[in-house]
């Protein structure tokens, strides 16, 4: 009933006002859309416009936040220079995240892979040296002894052999050797390569937002014709117009402040599932505590169409048990979970 009285107020009023205004407010509107930063001055607005010969005059600003896509970003480190390519030893080189920042992006990535280059190092070369033993050899010629020698699969020449005697006689007071022992030297240049090293980069990866947050405004602007414009002749049918247009200004309000314009719904099994509908405006709370149909933690806010325009931007909630979840009406179907 309270809602018939102040519907039965708002049209008399509106009819009082056709009948003794004088100026004419046309129907007609056209908006105009900036973007800036929060701390936007609605001060700076101009308050009058001209387009194509009529008058507009500023009569709303709705603030709308741009929401604006993430994208994956990657990064690569520098290079360090290391003796290992294990898995292990490189985790201890680098760190698992990388805090990213741009001129318009910022955002943790993770470290996702290495990127390894092998450095050959070339090799040095050195000579090795092997000793065999000939024992009771009859005499101390070279021509006894072997002058190169396959060990270990690499060919060894012979360089020197140091003789001592194994056996002596004695002939006429002199010592005389009968057989001898040699020590043979046999030495080979081999070629030992020098270990690898590593050219390594770390590869990071995640998700980055932009670092500004920006908003669009809209402003709306409403036709409107001078008292000049107005004839005697229309002012003298503003009276009956007014009263015909009343009446059906009162039925339409009625029905729109009787109307249920918001619907919260439960996603079930991929169904949506009605729970509560209400009649909505800013900071208005829905309560779904006592729905007793409510399975999973999905949810989709519908705001009828008609309602949309003037709920966009405002702020209403959803509230189930002692949780109370705010929602920006951004969109007319909006999904959200508890």
């Amino acid at each position: 009933m309270e809602r018939i009285i102040k519907s039965m107020l708002i049209i008399s009023f509106t009819i009082v006002l056709l009948n003794v205004s004088s100026t004419v407010w046309a129907s007609s509107t056209i908006e105009k859309t900036i973007q800036e930063k929060e701390n936007f001055n609605i001060n700076s607005v101009a308050q009058e416009l001209q387009e194509n010969g009529k008058k507009y005059i500023f009569s709303e600003c709705r603030k709308c936040e741009i929401v604006e896509d993430t994208k994956i970003q990657t990064y690569t480190s520098e290079e360090k220079i290391l003796n290992s390519n294990n898995r292990k030893c490189l985790d201890t080189q680098f760190k698992n995240t990388y805090i990213y920042e741009d001129e318009k992006y910022k955002g943790e990535l993770l470290l996702k892979n290495y990127s390894i280059q092998e450095i050959d190092n070339g090799y040095q070369e050195k000579i090795d040296s092997k000793y065999i033993f000939y024992n009771n050899l009859p005499t101390n010629d070279l021509e006894q002894i072997v002058k190169s020698r396959i060990i270990e699969g690499r060919e060894y020449v012979l360089i020197n052999v140091d003789w001592y005697a194994n056996n002596t006689s004695n002939i006429d007071g002199t010592t005389v050797p009968i057989s001898y022992n040699g020590t043979a030297l046999y030495q080979c240049v081999i070629r030992i390569n020098n270990p690898k090293t590593y050219n390594v980069q770390a590869v990071y990866e995640g998700e980055v937002k932009p670092k500004e947050v920006k908003f669009n405004y809209v402003l709306t602007y409403t036709e409107v014709a001078d008292e000049e414009q107005i004839s005697e002749d229309t002012k003298n049918h503003i009276a009956p117009v007014a009263i015909a247009s009343g009446g059906m200004i009162f039925i339409c309000i009625l029905g729109v402040l009787l109307d249920k314009n918001a619907t919260v719904y439960n996603v079930q099994k991929g169904k949506l599932v009605k729970l509560k509908s209400k009649r909505i405006r800013a900071n208005s709370v829905i309560n779904i505590t006592d729905c007793e149909n409510i399975s999973g933690n999905c949810f989709i806010l519908s705001i009828k169409e008609f309602s949309y325009p003037k709920l966009r931007g405002k702020t209403v909630y959803v509230q189930f048990n002692n949780q109370k979840k705010e929602i920006i009406l951004t969109t007319r179907k909006i999904c959200f979970k508890f």
